[in-house]
């Protein structure tokens, strides 16, 4: 999915311009930016304060260290014209952290007009899914955003009720003073058609290997890696997707081993997967996102490699540092050793 996006955003981007999911910000140790930091709407200077301090708070210490001006930019909306401020959160961080700088589904985007020293007015507030700006090279000019946002806005001209997991893709470009947001059709989908809306980007292998620092600032955390595999199950088998997880524990050599079906989760607010191990085995509540995903432990039955998955099993439970876990996205070949799960037939064998 998230090569189609990148496939969208290139068909839209002329020769003259170039597209990123990120803008340049002002680094004062080699430019002047544009105001000082006291001129910004204080909007824009309380909410950077309150978003940082919350990725302080819920995201790894050593990766929370910002630069002052970071995912605020300074650029004209049309040739010639004065700087726009856009304010995105999702840089604000260093990561796309659920309920610091961001939600499980997207992140917000704001964009000011300076209409008088001193006096700014607010002309973009909206929570994108994903996002790609289009900047021409050659003026500094923001030509356009290629955006997603939830399928059932009014501007996806929605044909029947989606889930908050689908979404649609727009072009936004800026005319007369406004924002023109156009559905992205048949030119870049299938002849007559539109894009349908996309789900999240389920599939793909997330790990996480914790150091001895982090480990050291987390006395209480007994999960030291951890390894996701999300997958499409074989042909007529039951469940939309299948998972794989593994563990490692501190203190000891083993990896323990599970896995079982993931569905998706319903409800206006609901987002991601609830992934679940047969025969009442617990299991996990997974966000992925285009390059994390956010992995959440209730609790887990697992057992090591060649031991009965009920006699010899264990149960992971989430403790004090064991909740919340943030995995890398990788390559699949990360996954391709795990072995092959199935869940009933566990079940079946242990009876």
């Amino acid at each position: 999915m998230k090569r189609a996006f990148a496939i969208l955003v290139a068909a839209a981007v002329s020769t003259a311009a170039s597209a990123h999911d990120r803008l340049g910000y002002p680094d004062p140790r080699f430019e002047k930016p544009p105001i000082d930091w006291s001129e910004l709407p204080k909007e824009v200077r309380d909410a950077v304060l309150e978003t940082r301090e919350a990725c302080r708070k819920l995201g790894d210490e050593e990766e929370q260290k910002f630069d002052q001006w970071q995912g605020i930019s300074f650029l004209p909306l049309k040739a010639g014209g004065q700087d726009y401020v856009v304010v995105d959160h999702r840089w604000l961080c260093n990561d796309h952290i659920k309920g610091g700088n961001c939600s499980n589904r997207g992140c917000d985007v704001w964009i000011y007009e300076q209409v008088a020293k001193g006096r700014w007015r607010k002309v973009f507030d909206e929570h994108l899914y994903d996002k790609s700006y289009v900047v021409d090279y050659e003026t500094n000019r923001l030509q356009m955003m290629v955006v997603s946002i939830y399928a059932n806005d009014p501007r996806c001209h929605p044909k029947k009720s989606y889930g908050s997991g689908a979404w649609c893709n727009l072009i936004v470009t800026h005319k007369d003073g406004k924002f023109v947001w156009q559905k992205i059709t048949a030119a870049y989908a299938e002849p007559g058609g539109v894009l349908p809306p996309r789900e999240f980007d389920a599939l793909g292998c997330f790990t996480r290997t914790y150091d001895r620092a982090h480990l050291a600032r987390h006395p209480d955390q007994v999960i030291t890696a951890v390894k996701l595999h999300i997958y499409r199950p074989p042909p007529g088998s039951s469940g939309k997707y299948w998972f794989l997880a593994q563990f490692r524990l501190r203190g000891k050599d083993e990896t323990l081993r599970t896995g079982g079906t993931c569905g998706e989760k319903v409800g206006e607010k609901a987002s991601g997967l609830w992934c679940v191990v047969e025969c009442d085995g617990g299991g996990v509540d997974v966000v992925p996102r285009a390059r994390a995903a956010m992995m959440s432990l209730d609790r887990i039955r697992v057992a090591a490699c060649g031991e009965n998955y009920f006699s010899g099993a264990q149960e992971l439970t989430g403790g004090k540092d064991d909740r919340v876990f943030r995995l890398d996205r990788v390559d699949d070949a990360a996954c391709a050793g795990m072995e092959p799960f199935e869940p009933y037939k566990m079940c079946r064998r242990a009876r």
